[in-house]
């Protein structure tokens, strides 16, 4: 009986940027790149992915990687991983609003609308007991 095949996450995502070598019929070493533009998980237990390549996007070349481990990620503009990461440390309101691409009175009315949880969303750190005028 064949073993039960586990999802693994995939390691690159839809429209980023990677790069990776190879080598051509007379030995020389190519660097290429290219975004991903397709991505499907295989019986091999490995995500393959298709590239779109930058060098002749105009032809719409696209070729399939089966191994991500020759890949690596190209950080550019488009990368959406900087998206994802959280960030490890508060923000003042100002700050946090930029991030979230709202004014800061936006976030304010989300915070007091209840929208977000304290202590764990936010945090608050005006003074115990004073009362704004």
């Amino acid at each position: 009986m064949p073993k039960r095949q586990e999802f693994t996450e995939p390691s690159f995502h839809f429209g980023e940027r990677v790069k990776w070598s190879q080598r051509d019929e007379a030995g020389q070493r190519l660097y290429c790149s290219g975004h991903i533009v397709g991505m499907s998980f295989q019986g091999d237990e490995h995500w393959h992915y298709t590239i779109c390549l930058d060098t002749s996007p105009e032809t719409d070349s696209e070729l399939t990687i089966q191994r991500d481990d020759q890949l690596k990620l190209v950080k550019d503009s488009s990368c959406i991983r900087d998206h994802f990461a959280p960030t490890t440390h508060w923000q003042m309101t100002e700050a946090a609003a930029t991030l979230l691409s709202i004014s800061a009175e936006q976030l304010r009315h989300l915070r007091r609308s209840g929208l977000f949880k304290a202590s764990h969303h936010y945090r608050d750190t005006s003074i115990p007991g004073y009362i704004q005028l």
